[in-house]
């Protein structure tokens, strides 16, 4: 979450969107808490109702800054497990960016169905998307020389090819989620404030808590 999209760090896109859908899901009367951790537990309130809990809120959230460190979701998820009985909407803001991260993400938010209704908004990096979306590269592949067609060998022409891989991978990821009953945003930090509100508005209206 140390990582940078338009200007800001993925945590302070995480923090923001998540402060808006507080607002709105007080404003719609529901408990709103939250748990804010690293390599530790750093922040938490306790879930509860009203427009004042939107105050403790903005205070728990307003100086934390991301860092460095390898994420403790098992904290976070016992944690949870022993501060959250009643069943909730469960959000975690994250991103996966290797096998085992993302290995222990698909499995806390997975043991949470049933119990919880999960919900997992795993930020995009765009410089990863905007690496194979080259359009040089596609006219290359249509328009072969008549020599041999070997795929062109430039620098760009790599680092697409690898992050085809690793997208081609995390959509993997996403799927396996998905099919364990976890509900999925798949977002640009930028743009993850409004589908985050529309998928919760989503659950209220299909009762699915």
């Amino acid at each position: 979450m140390t990582n940078e999209a338009a200007g800001l760090s993925l945590l302070d896109h995480g923090l923001n969107s998540l402060l808006m859908l507080s607002y709105v899901a007080l404003r719609q009367g529901d408990s709103v808490g939250l748990i804010g951790f690293s390599d530790q537990i750093h922040t938490f309130v306790p879930p509860r109702s009203g427009m004042n809990q939107m105050n403790r809120l903005l205070h728990a959230s307003f100086d934390r800054f991301p860092k460095l460190v390898e994420s403790r979701y098992d904290l976070a998820f016992r944690y949870l497990a022993s501060h959250c009985r009643k069943r909730s909407l469960v959000v975690l803001v994250t991103n996966i960016i290797d096998e085992v991260n993302a290995n222990q993400v698909e499995r806390y938010l997975a043991n949470l169905v049933g119990r919880h209704l999960p919900l997992g908004v795993l930020l995009r990096d765009r410089r990863m998307f905007e690496a194979v979306d080259m359009p040089e590269l596609v006219e290359a592949a249509a328009t072969p020389s008549d020599s041999a067609t070997a795929p062109p060998t430039d620098e760009r022409s790599w680092r697409a090819a690898a992050a085809a891989e690793i997208l081609h991978w995390r959509h993997q990821v996403l799927a396996d989620l998905r099919n364990k009953g976890v509900l999925i945003l798949d977002v640009f930090p930028e743009k993850m404030t409004a589908p985050l509100i529309n998928q919760y508005l989503e659950v209220k209206a299909r009762h699915l808590l």
